[in-house]
C-alpha cells in the first residue's frame, strides 16, 4: 500500500536544486498527514511502498534526489532517511 503524503513526507529535489512541482494530489494533502505508527518487535523490519511521481512532477528527464521523513512518536520528531538518486530518461 501507498504510505506517501500519509505517512511520509519527501523531500524531492532536482539535480539543478529546485524541488520539481508538487501534483495536486499532494496539495491537497497539506494539513492532513497523520504521521502514521508502527511498533516493531526487536530484530523486526516492516517494508511500506511510496510512489514518489504521485506526489512530484518527475517527467522532466534528469537526475533526483529523494529522501522520506517520518515522524517518530518516541523522540517526538521527524526522522529522514538516508538519500538516493534517481534519474529519470525519456
Amino acid at each position: 500500500m501507498d504510505q506517501g503524503g500519509w505517512v511520509y513526507f519527501a523531500d524531492v529535489c532536482a539535480e539543478e536544486g529546485d524541488p520539481p512541482a508538487p501534483t495536486l494530489y499532494e496539495l491537497t494533502l497539506s494539513g492532513v498527514r497523520s504521521g502514521g505508527f508502527i511498533k516493531l518487535i526487536p530484530g523486526k523490519s516492516s517494508i511500506d511502498q511510496v510512489n514518489v511521481s504521485k506526489l512530484y512532477d518527475l517527467s522532466r528527464p534528469g537526475k533526483y534526489r529523494i529522501k522520506l521523513q517520518r515522524f517518530d512518536e518516541q523522540t517526538k520528531s521527524l526522522v529522514m532517511s538516508d538519500g538516493i538518486t534517481v534519474t529519470v530518461t525519456r
